[in-house]
C-alpha cells in the first residue's frame, strides 16, 4: 500500500500572556545589568558563556549559512536557576563565539514559567525549525504541585536566526486521570 506523507498539521490554539519582543528586551536588560557588575577575573575566556545570568543545557545546535549556532538555557535575572529563556551564540569556526540576541522568553500561557530544552531540525521548507519544551507549574507558583510540560515550535524570521515566530504548542500533555 502506498502512503502519502502528511506534511500539514494543525497547531493548537495558544494564549499570549506577554509581548514576546518586550519580554526579550527585558531579558537583555537583565543580562546587561549583571554584565555591569561581573568580575571578569573568573569569566570564561573560551567556553561559551552568557554576559550574565545562569546558563545550562545546550539546545538547538545547528549550522546555518556557514555559521554554527548554539542555544542554551538562560536565566537572565539571576545567577541561580530560575525562569528559563533561550540564550544564543554563533561562530564561524567553533572557537570564536559571538553573542546573539536572546532567542526565546516565556510569553505564552503554555510556557508561562519557562522555555525549556529543545532541538533544531531542518523543516519541510528547508529552514531550521526549533522545538522546545514549554513549562508551567501545575499550581501556578512552584514545583510543590508538579509541572506541566508541552512541546512547542518556533521558526526563524531571518536567515541569521536573530528573530523568531512562535508557532505554539504542537504536542500537549497527556490528559490527567
Amino acid at each position: 500500500m502506498e502512503s502519502t506523507p502528511n506534511t500539514a498539521y494543525e497547531i493548537p490554539q495558544f494564549t499570549p500572556i506577554a509581548d514576546h519582543a518586550e519580554q526579550l528586551a527585558r531579558a537583555e536588560a537583565g543580562v546587561a545589568s549583571m554584565r555591569a557588575t561581573r568580575n571578569d577575573r573568573w569569566y570564561p575566556k573560551i567556553h561559551i558563556a552568557s554576559d550574565g545570568g545562569w546558563i545550562n543545557d545546550p539546545n538547538g545546535l545547528c549550522r546555518v549559512n556557514g555559521r554554527w549556532h548554539v542555544f542554551y538555557q538562560l536565566h537572565p535575572y539571576g545567577t541561580q536557576w530560575g525562569p528559563m529563556h533561550w540564550g544564543h551564540v554563533s561562530s564561524a569556526n567553533m572557537v570564536d563565539w559571538r553573542r546573539e540576541p536572546i532567542a526565546f522568553a516565556p510569553s505564552l500561557e503554555q510556557e508561562r514559567h519557562g522555555v525549556f530544552s529543545g532541538s533544531a531540525v531542518i523543516g519541510d521548507d528547508g529552514k531550521p525549525w526549533f522545538f522546545y519544551t514549554g513549562h508551567r507549574w501545575a499550581n501556578g507558583k512552584d514545583n510543590t504541585g508538579g509541572d506541566w510540560q508541552v512541546q512547542m515550535l518556533a521558526k526563524p524570521n531571518d536567515e541569521n536566526l536573530k528573530t523568531f515566530t512562535k508557532e505554539g504548542m504542537i504536542i500537549d500533555c497527556p490528559p490527567t486521570k
